[in-house]
């Protein structure tokens, strides 16, 4: 059996309306869901006490709810701390005293920036060796939190410069032309 032209159409654009309609409900679901990410940033010596902060950015467009942090240190924990006063956090297994701690943050909502600060037993007469990575997981309800910047964003930003450069490439070729023309 032969398609017409006009049912060959019509079968394009319904498959196309399919494909895009799920890539628009992927996008859509991907875009209102929370994005966390966390940096590790190193150790601060203060005489008898270290201190190391942890950065912890939601990038997505919802609440990242019951963010849990669990993390180990090489001393003994001291104390706990964070830079906004709007944000709470819970001890839920470790602590003070203790090598491990995991905490529960409040909500966390979009484009939200929490510095969390660790103080640690330090003793520069036997020091101990500091290492980099101290979080052993970051969890969110729905998701885990992921180091650094959101490729999403990278990846924005290259597209844009690349439409820009397309667009001054041709624009140049055609200034070029209509000046060789006119001559």
């Amino acid at each position: 059996m032969k398609l017409k032209r006009s049912e060959k159409v019509i079968l394009i654009a319904s498959f196309g309306a399919v494909a895009l309609s799920a890539i628009v409900h992927i996008a859509i679901r991907e875009w209102y869901k929370p994005d966390v990410r966390y940096e590790e940033c190193p150790y601060y010596i203060f005489g008898e006490i270290a201190v190391v902060s942890l950065r912890i950015n939601n990038w997505g467009h919802s609440d990242a709810e019951e963010t849990t942090m669990t993390t180990r240190f090489p001393a003994p924990l001291k104390a706990i701390s964070l830079d906004r006063s709007n944000v709470t956090y819970s001890v839920l297994s470790g602590g003070f005293g203790k090598h491990n701690v995991t905490i529960r943050l409040s909500d966390l909502v979009p484009s939200q920036e929490v510095f969390v600060f660790y103080s640690i037993e330090y003793s520069s007469n036997d020091p101990i060796e500091l290492p980099s990575s101290f979080v052993k997981e970051i969890t969110f309800k729905g998701g885990r939190g992921r180091i650094g910047k959101p490729a999403w964003l990278y990846m924005f930003i290259m597209v844009v410069m690349a439409i820009v450069q397309v667009y001054f490439i041709i624009s140049s070729i055609i200034y070029i032309y209509r000046r060789k023309s006119r001559s």
